[in-house]
């Protein structure tokens, strides 16, 4: 199969699906949602099963599921898994055949979701149904989506169009960073100092690095 070249459109659909993803599957309150999430990525591995690549097929599915797992009692892993589940995708758009046969461009929607599902369960899953509690977490948020992006451009933007003629990858990736720093910026204008918020917007995962996160594992926390 042959590389998507992606779009703009192509790529704002998917993150559309990925925050009513988020909606809905933020509706259980805890624990039921974080036992929930750590079964639905688990399950989601089984998508890829004979979409190309043969045994390893089964490999990342029983290493998603060990880390799924984990993410019962840390949702860090949760958000680990989604990571993981975003660089096979973006394998399968590359050298193997589309998660939906009759999608081709699956895998590379696929791959634009799970990095905004991912940010979100290492945000902590917080509830979008809760005004108060989501603007506490929105920073943390913003901050993490911006890391997601920065390592989707330089890890997979750059070289999917540089050695594989990915043409437009670079340009979607860039804009999207650039939107989640700006994103970010607005959001903690009030409460950080220019050199923490360039730090934050040329370091993936910054606000882990800089110690200002508290632990991500809210597996009691409120909905």
């Amino acid at each position: 199969m042959n590389p998507t070249s992606a779009t703009l459109l192509m790529t704002i659909a998917p993150v559309f699906v990925a925050l009513v993803a988020i909606a809905v599957l933020s509706l259980p309150s805890e624990p039921a949602r974080q036992r929930f999430s750590a079964i639905f990525v688990a399950g989601a591995g089984a998508a890829y099963l004979g979409s190309g690549f043969g045994a390893l097929e089964l490999a990342f599915c029983g290493v998603v599921t060990l880390i799924a797992y984990r993410g019962l009692n840390d949702y860090r892993a949760i958000g680990l898994a989604w990571v993981l589940h975003s660089l096979w995708d973006a394998a399968h758009d590359l050298w193997g055949q589309p998660i939906l046969p009759f999608a081709p461009t699956s895998s590379y929607g696929c791959f634009v979701c799970d990095v905004w599902l991912a940010a979100w369960y290492f945000a902590g899953a917080p509830s979008p149904w809760q005004r108060e509690f989501w603007l506490q977490r929105l920073s943390r948020f913003t901050a993490i989506l911006q890391g997601c992006t920065l390592v989707a451009l330089v890890c997979i933007a750059i070289p999917a169009q540089l050695l594989f003629n990915l043409g437009g990858a670079i340009p979607v990736a860039l804009v999207s960073h650039l939107v989640a720093v700006a994103v970010h910026t607005y959001t903690v204008r009030n409460r950080l100092t220019r050199e923490k918020l360039v730090l934050e917007a040329l370091v993936p995962f910054a606000i882990f690095l800089s110690g200002s996160a508290s632990n991500t594992s809210l597996p009691n926390a409120p909905d």
